[in-house]
């Protein structure tokens, strides 16, 4: 490990995702990553699929370009210590810092504090995104993560994101001041941002009674509004009608949760989901 190229990572999971032509750039949570950023080690973005997380996290190389920016997107395959260990500095090297794993065997805390001081000699900000925390249940990947958390440097942050709170020591950080929580509330689009996302951006032309519908029939969630504006480009007329019905019968939506929900959860308890529904 070091800085020769990690043949066996994807180099797709080393950056940001690419911004969308027709994203909205909400300044209020870039103001808000500027505090967290500032003010805390860990700055956690904790909310449920489909809440524009990868989304706010992927914009902070543009708001914040002075800062050297790693990024991890993890998969199951990461939930090794070695391999999460590895893709970490590869993700630090990817942001241009020549950070060199020191052969320490298997004992991946040595590797870890290695790491630790050799950013902590760095003349510059360094801040590494680890997107989607919540595939990994490996305990001893957790750990080296709360072991990163204590020892960080101070020109170092983290950012977290995730669908729930990770199994780490955050009690005691937030006691300390340590942890910045972004949550759902956060995330979701208000009437403003719902309008201008609408009009502004994907050309809807919706007028204010119906940017109130969509607002409130998706409570200002990232990917129901979406997905029901992708419904709704497709229909010139009767849009008020669709939007008082709401997502219901949605295929679009269905789908996402189907795929993003449902399949992520063990056999019986989607079987158990399925025989204690109240729906067909």
């Amino acid at each position: 490990m070091g800085s020769k190229p990690t043949v066996w990572l994807a180099a797709t999971k080393l950056a940001a995702p690419a911004r969308r032509h027709d994203a909205l750039l909400r300044p209020r949570l870039i103001n808000l990553l500027a505090k967290s950023l500032a003010d805390a080690r860990l700055t956690l973005v904790s909310a449920p699929a489909g809440s524009g997380k990868t989304a706010l996290v992927a914009e902070l190389p543009h708001a914040f370009p002075e800062t050297a920016w790693g990024w991890l997107l993890l998969d199951s395959e990461d939930d090794d210590p070695s391999r999460f260990t590895g893709a970490l500095i590869a993700s630090l090297n990817g942001a241009g810092l020549p950070i060199e794993a020191e052969s320490a065997g298997p004992d991946t805390h040595a590797v870890i504090t290695s790491v630790i001081n050799q950013i902590g000699k760095c003349n510059r900000s360094v801040a590494v995104v680890l997107d989607d925390v919540h595939v990994i249940s490996e305990q001893s990947v957790h750990q080296i993560i709360d072991y990163l958390l204590d020892h960080l440097p101070p020109n170092l942050r983290l950012v977290m994101a995730c669908r729930h709170d990770p199994p780490i020591a955050l009690g005691r950080r937030r006691a300390r001041g340590e942890v910045a929580d972004i949550r759902l509330a956060d995330l979701s689009f208000t009437e403003e941002e719902t309008s201008a996302l609408a009009n502004e951006r994907l050309g809807l032309n919706l007028t204010s009674d119906e940017v109130r519908l969509l607002q409130g029939r998706t409570e200002g969630w990232a990917a129901g509004l979406r997905l029901l504006a992708t419904s709704l480009s497709q229909l010139p007329a009767n849009r008020t009608a669709v939007l008082q019905s709401g997502m219901q019968g949605n295929r679009r939506i269905f789908d996402f949760l189907a795929e993003e929900v449902l399949d992520h959860q063990e056999p019986g308890l989607r079987h158990f989901l399925l025989e204690t529904s109240i729906l067909t």
